[in-house]
């Protein structure tokens, strides 16, 4: 049905939206990291 098909998606998108967010957060450490050395 069309309804699990939504469901599905809906579950994908959670998933990518999670490993951006593990991205985001490796990104900001690392970033953090260079102003400290940088200062």
């Amino acid at each position: 049905t069309r309804g699990c098909n939504i469901r599905s998606y809906f579950i994908v998108i959670l998933v990518i939206i999670q490993i951006l967010l593990l991205i985001l957060e490796s990104a900001v450490a690392v970033i953090q990291s260079y102003v400290i050395a940088i200062l």
